[in-house]
């Protein structure tokens, strides 16, 4: 009995410091949400991106009492990974915006200055109460992906003989814009760190830079580093590819009508003929991207064609149906006659082969009196000289009535 109850007694107690157990550990928990309330993460985290800064603008919930400072914590995203992690703290002062009184959030923004052009970067923000030691900061941040600008390039004019290629490349540019292949002064331009400048012109002459010309299209690369002695990644390599439409017009004329008065007022309209001016081809094409697209131009080009061809399709189809209507009344005439022609040719053919019974009698009579007058003929004196001599038939008429007289 000594045994069972010492037993009792040691699962009693087991089971009581079970609880104490979690008892104590509840307790914690409920200290940790406590504080996990407290600390909010920040909102609507979002980055505007420049060639060398990024522009952060976020919102916080949280009270603005309890704000120690933002730990910005920015990195470059490569394949691998991320490279060159920076850390940045910011003051609640120094980054506010905007506070008004009793709002339940507060819009912060900041500038991070000092990056590489052309690069991707992820930034993290995360709030530091007051009473958190920087080491311990919670990993709370939201993140954000950035991309900072780079050098863009666009065709702004395209000839037969020259382009002109228009470069962005940021402020306090010192770098150099060439035409690849060229050690011509006249195929590069220097950029100009003092005068602030954000985007430059490079004028191309395609004979003397060596660009490649086609029927239709001209081909050039162009070079822009930052850099002169050595290649960065910042320098960028771009095709500008530029068609253009030879011996394209415009055609402006000006039309006067009657107002409705019907007086006649005088205006000044200049003759068709010194209205007429060329073209410029940048009108027809042009790109607002990096690298100017070629289809865009061949769909232009292909559309101003067959809306003129559509322009003079309706007359010529108007002209090949007069044309076939003439034919089919010509040839309908043609066998018309043909028909008529041979229908009486046939009918006269069967009425000479074919004789009515009525007809034979007095054809056989006709004979006869033929017949006679040949005798008679044959009994007078001068018959004896036109003997063996040929006989013409001149007329055939009936002479019984002169027979007989």
């Amino acid at each position: 009995m000594a045994a069972a109850a010492a037993a009792v007694v040691m699962v009693v107690a087991v089971v009581l410091s079970l609880t104490s157990l979690s008892l104590a550990d509840g307790g914690g928990d409920g200290d940790d949400n406590d504080a996990t309330s407290s600390r909010l993460e920040v909102q609507e985290l979002s980055g505007e991106a420049d060639f060398r800064s990024i522009k952060l603008h976020w919102r916080y919930k949280g009270d603005p009492e309890q704000i120690h400072l933002f730990s910005i914590n920015y990195c470059e995203s490569q394949q691998w990974g991320k490279y060159r992690c920076r850390n940045k703290l910011l003051q609640e002062r120094e980054a506010r915006r905007m506070k008004q009184p009793g709002a339940r959030q507060q819009e912060f923004e900041v500038e991070v200055k000092g990056l590489r052009m052309a690069t991707n970067y992820t930034i993290e923000v995360t709030p530091v109460l007051r009473g958190d030691t920087l080491a311990e900061a919670p990993p709370m941040g939201r993140e954000v992906a950035v991309k900072t600008k780079g050098f863009s390039a666009r065709a702004t004019q395209c000839l037969a003989n020259s382009s002109v290629v228009e470069v962005e490349t940021g402020p306090n540019f010192g770098g150099k814009i060439s035409v690849e292949g060229s050690d011509d002064p006249r195929c590069w331009t220097q950029g100009r760190q003092d005068l602030g400048q954000t985007t430059y012109l490079l004028t191309i002459d395609h004979d003397l830079c060596g660009s490649e010309v086609h029927n239709t299209s001209v081909t050039s690369f162009i070079i822009v580093q930052e850099n002169l002695p050595i290649l960065t990644h910042s320098t960028r390599r771009f095709l500008v590819k530029c068609n253009y439409i030879p011996e394209t017009f415009t055609v402006r004329a000006g039309v006067s009508l009657p107002n409705e008065e019907n007086e006649e007022e005088e205006e000044d309209l200049s003759p068709v003929d010194q209205a007429i001016f060329e073209l410029d081809p940048s009108e027809l094409f042009d790109s607002a991207n990096n690298i100017f697209d070629s289809r865009l131009s061949e769909d232009i080009g292909r559309a101003l064609k067959m809306s003129a061809e559509e322009v003079t399709k309706e007359p010529q189809m108007l002209a090949h149906l007069v044309m076939m209507v003439i034919l089919v009344m010509a040839a309908v005439v043609g066998l018309s006659c043909a028909a008529w022609h041979f229908f009486r040719h046939s009918r006269a053919q069967s009425r000479q082969g074919f004789m009515s019974p009525q007809e034979e009698p007095r054809m056989m009579q006709e004979n006869e009196s033929l017949e006679a007058v040949v005798r008679d003929f044959g009994r007078g004196e001068a018959s004896q000289e036109h003997i063996g001599q040929p006989v013409a038939l001149v007329s055939v008429r009936t002479v019984r009535e002169e027979t007989e007289a």
